[in-house]
């Protein structure tokens, strides 16, 4: 901590801790803006496989010049040897931290959606497979009732016409999230991005993801091949969740030409269910639940009963009240004539 690298960025805090990865929050003294640094661990660096890809997902994301995506603004070397990638800081939680707080409402989580179909879009017209999309790796920010996403992460993405770093048939993702065509080892599109935000879409609307295993056979096995629990299996019955099933479950399809064929066309389907401002629906489920509850105590409160004879005075007064006015102006009226 502190240690100021190329003479430019002065290392602040430990932001994640990965296998393979560190990311780091920096300062720059001279500009007084805060960035992220991504670097690898000293052990991987002995690794060329690992070396390179951190230099693709550098090369990536420089590309990748979208609102939606984490921007690329420098690289180099570490004195110790480690290459090293400067990013864009993302205000903001992870959407993961915001899901373990409970689901979200369907017009939040249709509007995230909408954000990383974006970022997906974006990526995908350039050939770029995310590979490993994930709660963990997108960064949402509220603003005056308005998400801002962020995708990050792009250490796994496949681009068209890269060679492969990996034998054909080696996984790689998580496998919570992970595609059927993933899963198998074979050669996966831009369907196979759908799909694992289907599962994030489906763990946002329903607090968890569809599928769970104790190990990796086991996912493997029912992305393969089981179907997702209905949402009524975890949502009680008329919730507004129900009615992004439709939409999720063509995301969850076993087999990629049955799924959504581009990004765009899933952002079109969740586009009618998307929040429209209201910035009470933007806060974390745990803050929401917190302000419900003190409407629900606003509007409990014992409100005073009138009587009749009550009433009737107050009508009474009223009416004096109007005529008093009436006399007061058609008095000042006849004075200014007199005069």
């Amino acid at each position: 901590m502190g240690q100021l690298i190329d003479h430019r960025y002065q290392v602040v805090e430990l932001l994640w801790s990965g296998v393979t990865a560190y990311v780091y929050r920096v300062r720059h003294p001279v500009l007084g803006r805060t960035f992220a640094l991504k670097t690898l661990r000293a052990e991987c660096c002995s690794d060329a496989e690992w070396v390179q890809r951190l230099s693709r997902e550098a090369r990536m994301l420089a590309t990748l010049s979208h609102p939606n995506i984490v921007a690329v603004v420098d690289s180099g070397w570490l004195p110790t040897g480690e290459p090293y990638f400067v990013m864009e800081y993302a205000e903001g939680v992870s959407l993961e931290s915001w899901i373990r707080e409970g689901p979200l409402e369907p017009d939040v989580a249709a509007e995230v959606g909408i954000g990383i179909c974006d970022a997906l879009e974006a990526a995908h017209a350039l050939g770029i497979v995310h590979r490993d999309l994930k709660p963990e790796n997108v960064w949402v920010e509220r603003r005056g009732g308005v998400c801002s996403v962020k995708v990050l992460d792009f250490g796994l993405a496949q681009s068209r016409g890269q060679r492969r770093l990996t034998h054909p048939s080696t996984t790689y993702g998580t496998p919570v999230y992970m595609s059927p065509e993933q899963a198998e080892g074979v050669s996966a599109d831009g369907r196979t991005d759908i799909y694992s935000l289907g599962v994030a879409l489906y763990e946002m609307l329903c607090g968890r993801p569809p599928f769970d295993a104790d190990s990796y056979l086991g996912l493997a096995h029912q992305h393969r091949y089981a179907p997702p629990p209905p949402f009524s299996r975890w949502l009680r019955p008329g919730s507004a969740a129900l009615r992004l099933e439709p939409v999720v479950a063509r995301c969850l399809e076993k087999d990629a030409t049955r799924r959504f064929e581009s990004a765009a066309r899933l952002r079109d389907a969740l586009e009618p269910f998307r929040a429209r401002g209201e910035t009470l629906r933007l806060t974390p489920p745990a803050a929401r639940a917190r302000l419900r509850g003190w409407k629900l105590r606003t509007e409990a409160q014992p409100q005073p009963v009138v009587t009749g004879d009550a009433a009737a005075t107050r009508l009474r007064f009223s009416t004096l009240g109007w005529w008093m006015l009436v006399g007061s102006c058609l008095g000042g009226l006849i004075s200014q004539l007199v005069r």
